[in-house]
């Protein structure tokens, strides 16, 4: 009897103290974050003069290749200006059981396409990075504390001034110790969680040598999600490859106080601009920025290199402000698009580059 009471104290408590994923994101949309971003020297120390700010919003709930999403718009810019710029980056996510899915994008492989540039990687590789581009489950808050789990793993060869490398690209993740920690914007207790980027070259599967591992630390706390994250600085050594030594500079971003919670609008834009579509390339889909000074029709489509209309994104009358459309050629070719915004008389043209 004794065994089968414990039993059930042991079940309660487990249903008592599990947390959904959900918990640690805003409830309603509207959510702002202000953040300061602190690039980091080759030895991490903070450049406090090149410092600037970078702003979120949960704008909406949609959606989204597959899964019910949460759509975060995000622009970055000197401490000065960050007001008055338009939104031009979007992250995706989705929640599921103790599960946080991110949908992977090119963008967020920054810090490695700096590696490859550097290194003098064949443009044609772009297209296998973003073949990577799909929802994974980055954020696990059940798993156990100090145990790696594997994001994603994939094997191709690319090609680098002439020469092929069998090369192993990983995403890993891992559960740290919670922790309490101190920003600008107060203290929070924060799920604590490291991001791997790790290239290997594949010497005879399946022996692997690492060539270099670019970590990311993030601290989320419940109902607000990210308050912390730091980006060392790394020193790339391919000296042995025939490619030298670099370094790749680190970020420090943290929490800032500011209006949360609460519907944010951005201020009314001075004029009509049409933003460079991201990313670009792209596949499967990219999004388009834009803005308006006053109401009136706006007419957004995309057209082929040789002049045919493919689609119509936005063909109606607008208010002003700043807009966000998603594109996603669904069965289109691969090639070149341009993207063809008109308001009262006028035209903004984007060359848009879709890769298969």
């Amino acid at each position: 009897m004794r065994k089968y009471l414990l039993s059930i104290v042991l079940l309660i408590s487990t249903l008592s103290f599990s947390q959904q994923a959900s918990d640690y994101f805003p409830d309603q949309t509207g959510y702002k974050w202000n953040y300061k971003v602190i690039p980091l020297d080759s030895i991490n120390n903070e450049i406090d003069s090149l410092t600037y700010s970078r702003a979120d919003s949960f704008a909406t709930t949609i959606n989204f290749m597959g899964k019910l999403s949460d759509l975060v718009l995000s622009k970055s810019a000197p401490i000065n200006l960050i007001n008055v710029m338009p939104y031009i980056d979007s992250s995706y996510f989705s929640f599921e059981n103790a599960d946080g899915y991110q949908y992977f994008q090119i963008s967020n492989l920054g810090n490695l396409i700096s590696v490859l540039d550097t290194i003098g990687i064949d443009s044609s590789f772009l297209g296998v990075i973003q073949s990577f581009e799909s929802w994974y489950s980055v954020f696990r808050f059940g798993q156990p504390i100090g145990s790696e789990f594997t994001i994603f793993s994939k094997d191709t060869t690319i090609s680098i001034n002439g020469n092929n490398f069998p090369l192993r690209f990983q995403y890993l993740g891992k559960r740290l110790a919670d922790e309490t920690i101190q920003v600008a914007s107060g203290s929070y207790l924060c799920k604590k969680f490291l991001l791997s980027t790790v290239v290997s070259y594949i010497i005879l599967p399946p022996v692997v040598f690492e060539l270099f591992r670019l970590e990311t630390t993030k601290w989320i706390s419940q109902n607000v999600w990210l308050v912390q994250e730091i980006t060392p600085s790394k020193t790339i050594d391919l000296t042995y490859l025939g490619y030298g030594s670099f370094t790749i500079p680190g970020l420090k971003t943290e929490l800032l106080p500011g209006v949360t919670g609460i519907k944010y609008h951005d201020p009314v834009p001075t004029g009509f601009t049409l933003s460079d579509n991201y990313p670009n390339p792209f596949n499967p889909s990219t999004n388009i920025n834009f803005s308006i000074p006053n109401s009136g029709k706006v007419s957004l489509k995309v057209f082929d290199i040789i002049g045919r209309e493919v689609a119509v994104l936005a063909e109606e009358q607008r208010t002003a402000g700043n807009y966000s459309v998603t594109f996603n050629p669904g069965n289109l070719s691969s090639g070149v698009y341009f993207c063809i915004l008109s308001f009262e008389g006028k035209q903004l043209t984007r060359k848009m580059i879709y890769l298969k």
